[in-house]
């Protein structure tokens, strides 16, 4: 008995000993945790784009992080993962330390890639902790100078007693302005023909030149030529008027409650951030789009600042996936 009870004894000194060691640890460990947070950031953060340099989504970016920056006390570098509808940066990101030293610039891209895709490589409201919508952008329903209606209604109508000879041209399969006509075909009831592109650009080139009848464009690109009379514009796709064409009425307001396709971006995190270096983000980057001149410049770029909070953000993230999925499915959409 005398040897077991040595035996016990020695095994609880060890328990013991190993006990004030991870407690020692633990205690040790925890003000570095705290202070991380505290002093938070103490070096550049990456700010991962998923798009190429030039365009409009990578001067947000670098406009807003160059102001949160200077808040912050540390560089934003802009890092342009382009590639994949936005997966590869997302899944860039995803991999990286929850250190909230590197963030992704997430977007409208990356709500459809969850029913678009097959395996993403991500799941983007698992693998990611939003925390504040930067801007949208809307798009606007123009046609060609061959289409003779001034309203959306019209647009229909002529669709409804001509299905399949109306033509309407997107950026690419899949896209957001491809997904805006199939989200309108669906509520509408019409049947108006896909010809997708390679990018925005020829799409208003054939508009123009009326080798197709219709097509989503993005505001910047759309209003100098609806002003000069070389297109027409039928209705905006936000859910309200947009202050870059006050005049056009929503496609909601033209009889579709409830439709809204626009494009967004917005600040996103690994999962696993720290909260507290999620609301300081939140906190500098709301002042950043809160800031007059700041705003201002957005709108003149095409994109409305809309106050969020980053439950608010979550939140649109998870109704914009579903949305996304609705569509997908009902136009049988591929990727390129």
């Amino acid at each position: 008995m005398a040897g077991i009870s040595t035996k016990g004894g020695t095994v609880m000194k060890r328990l013991t000993g190993w006990l004030f060691a991870f407690c020692a640890m633990a205690l040790a460990i925890q003000p570095h945790a705290v202070q991380a947070q505290e002093t938070y950031p103490n070096q550049a953060i990456r700010f991962v784009v998923p798009f190429p340099p030039g365009g409009g989504a990578d001067t947000l970016a670098r406009i807003a992080g160059e102001a949160a920056g200077k808040q912050l006390g540390q560089q934003f570098i802009i890092e342009n993962q382009p590639g994949a509808g936005g997966n590869l940066a997302a899944i860039v990101v995803k991999d990286a330390a929850p250190d909230g030293y590197t963030l992704l610039q997430g977007n409208v891209a990356h709500t459809i890639g969850m029913s678009l895709y097959d395996d993403p490589g991500y799941e983007i409201q698992q693998d990611f902790v939003p925390i504040i919508r930067l801007g949208s952008s809307a798009f606007i329903l123009a046609v060609g100078p061959n289409v003779q209606v001034k309203t959306l209604q019209e647009f229909v109508e002529l669709a409804r007693s001509k299905p399949g000879e109306l033509t309407y041209g997107s950026s690419g399969n899949g896209g957001p302005s491809h997904l805006a006509m199939e989200m309108l075909k669906s509520t509408a009831g019409i049947d108006v023909r896909h010809i997708p592109y390679k990018g925005a650009a020829p799409v208003l080139t054939d508009l123009l030149g009326g080798r197709i009848d219709a097509a989503f464009l993005t505001l910047p690109a759309a209003i100098p030529q609806i002003e000069a009379g070389a297109i027409k514009g039928l209705a905006v796709t936000s859910a309200q008027r947009s202050m870059l064409a006050a005049n056009f009425p929503t496609v909601a307001e033209s009889g579709y409650p409830g439709y809204e396709a626009v494009t967004w971006f917005g600040l996103m995190a690994p999962k696993g951030t720290p909260a507290e270096i999620i609301g300081k983000l939140h906190k500098v980057f709301q002042g950043v789009i809160s800031d007059p001149v700041i705003r201002q410049g957005l709108l003149d770029r095409g994109f409305d600042v809309v106050d969020n909070t980053a439950e608010e953000f979550a939140a649109f993230v998870s109704s914009e996936t579903k949305k996304w999925a609705v569509t997908v499915e009902q136009s049988h959409a591929k990727a390129d």
